[in-house]
């Protein structure tokens, strides 16, 4: 596996996890007892958008 797709993977995985976070306080009220709506969709919609890029580049990645 070269470097490249490590590092686009690892971005992959981050922004899973930031994604999840997030969209567990906006669900659940866990971590941050909804202190911002309008911040949470905003961080689910920008980490599933680094996601679906990170999935795209990886397969293009050689």
């Amino acid at each position: 596996m070269s470097t490249q797709r490590i590092i686009v993977l690892v971005a992959v995985v981050l922004a899973a996890l930031l994604g999840l976070v997030f969209l567990a306080d906006l669900a659940l009220g866990i971590p941050f007892d909804r202190a911002a709506l309008l911040l949470d969709i905003g961080i689910v919609l920008a980490a599933a958008l680094i996601v679906w890029q990170g999935v795209e580049t990886f397969l293009e990645v050689k």
